[in-house]
């Protein structure tokens, strides 16, 4: 109503830009779409969701559910075998130990070079392991972010058809696609490279 309201004042004073044949069709599609606004983003919404489940599926684990968890977890741990600078270590210290020609002298060389590559090991595979879990709360991070955009975006989407309809306003029509679809994209993307 307010459209049709404007597009009749800038008709009586023959403002071109808001004229009924450049306007009128435009606010009757608008209307049109706003009811079916939703369908339209949900189809574009299932297009990206199935895409992250796809890629979700491809990770060891992902397949969700606590199980899912843990095996993603598992596969993480194994990528860089935090348990594996514990083992050499403790193989070099029961070698050592369990020698029965135990010579001090000749094994502090040996040893203490085995002792220092793995805490220097286990130290690096610490730091890594930090960094992955900072990235991962990053990405869960974004993910909410993105899930709360895009529900304003949703709540939003009868004014951008709005915007549509008035030659001043379509920059912001044109900013709200943009932006839907850069959120509705991110998960697939975010998945992919994860």
């Amino acid at each position: 109503v307010l459209g049709i309201i404007v597009i009749a004042i800038a008709t009586i004073l023959r403002r071109e830009t808001y004229g009924i044949k450049q306007t009128l069709w435009r606010l009757v599609l608008a209307a049109i779409l706003v009811n079916f606004s939703l369908v339209i983003a949900g189809a574009i919404l299932g297009f990206a969701d199935s895409w992250t489940t796809y890629f979700m599926k491809a990770i060891p684990g992902g397949g969700g559910g606590l199980s899912g968890f843990v095996k993603f977890s598992e596969a993480l741990a194994g990528a860089f075998s935090p348990h594996r600078g514990l083992l050499n270590l403790s193989d070099a210290a029961g070698q050592i130990i369990n020698d029965p020609k135990f010579d001090a002298a000749a094994a502090a060389g040996s040893s203490i070079g085995s002792i220092m590559a793995s805490l220097l090991n286990l130290i690096l595979v610490v730091i890594f392991l930090i960094l992955i879990a900072m990235t991962l709360n990053v990405f869960l991070f974004m993910l909410i972010v993105r899930y709360i955009h895009l529900g304003i975006l949703l709540i939003l989407m009868p004014l951008a058809w709005l915007m549509w309809v008035f030659p001043h306003f379509r920059k912001h029509w044109s900013a709200w696609w943009s932006s839907f679809f850069r959120w509705t994209f991110f998960a697939p993307l975010v998945v992919f490279f994860l």
